[in-house]
């Protein structure tokens, strides 16, 4: 019991909010599955307010399986790489960012052999060969945490290609 609250107590402290302590998150999802209760490698460059709030989410595939290795870049609004998050076996990942976070990129890089060098978020297509056009993350606020409201799906290389990127219009 005194593990327990001192725990949570000192993950309130330190975080602003618990997300995990022995187990974490879950939920539901209506979007193929983007909660992520499972925590993964990240590097964080500092933050801009002292604080950090929590972000989840999760890489598929055309089957709907998780995609484990994937880097996902976070970005402030000024184009400052700020965080990076690799998804788990399952595809999830949650990462502490700095709240000044308002978009993501998947590099070349960050996407495994066997994948094309796109991804869908949403209704949109990018490429991760155009890096100046990046999907917005939104409601991201310190001392609280959120899930992305889309899974990111990043289609099979024995898939067709995917159509010409339209999330910069």
């Amino acid at each position: 019991m005194v593990k327990k609250h001192l725990c949570a107590v000192l993950v309130f402290a330190i975080a602003g909010y618990l997300i995990g302590c022995g187990g974490g998150g879950g939920g539901s999802s209506t979007n193929g599955g983007t909660n992520a209760t499972t925590s993964t490698t990240s590097t964080t460059s500092g933050t801009t307010s002292g604080s950090t709030a929590g972000l989840m989410g999760r890489v598929i595939d055309d089957f709907n399986s998780g995609v484990s290795g994937v880097k996902v870049d976070f970005y402030s609004s000024g184009g400052t790489k700020l965080n990076t998050a690799t998804t788990d076996a399952n595809g999830n990942f949650s990462i502490f960012v700095d709240p000044a976070v308002t978009n993501f990129f998947i590099a070349p890089a960050g996407v495994p052999v066997g994948h094309h060098r796109s991804f869908y978020y949403g209704s949109k297509v990018y490429s991760t060969l155009i890096a100046t056009c990046k999907p917005s993350v939104a409601g991201v606020t310190a001392g609280s945490s959120t899930n992305l409201p889309f899974p990111i799906r990043i289609p099979l290389s024995s898939s067709p290609p995917p159509p010409p990127p339209d999330g910069c219009n």
